[in-house]
C-alpha cells in the first residue's frame, strides 16, 4: 500500500465487495507469519559533564 490513508480506506471498505476481501485477506495471511511488531528504543539523555571521555 502507498501510505497509512490507503491502509485505512482498506479497513473502512474493503477490496471490491466482502468476497473480494476475504480472498486478500487469506492470501495476506499466507504471506505473514506473524503481526508487525514496533520496538521503542530508549536513549538516555547524557550531558557532557556525564559524558565518558573519548
Amino acid at each position: 500500500m502507498p501510505d497509512l490513508d490507503a491502509f485505512e480506506a482498506f479497513r473502512e471498505e474493503g477490496v471490491g465487495g466482502e468476497d473480494s476481501t476475504r480472498a486478500w485477506l487469506r492470501d495476506l495471511s499466507e504471506i505473514l507469519l506473524e503481526p508487525p511488531a514496533v520496538e521503542l528504543l530508549r536513549v538516555a539523555a547524557t550531558t557532557e559533564a556525564e559524558a565518558p571521555d573519548a
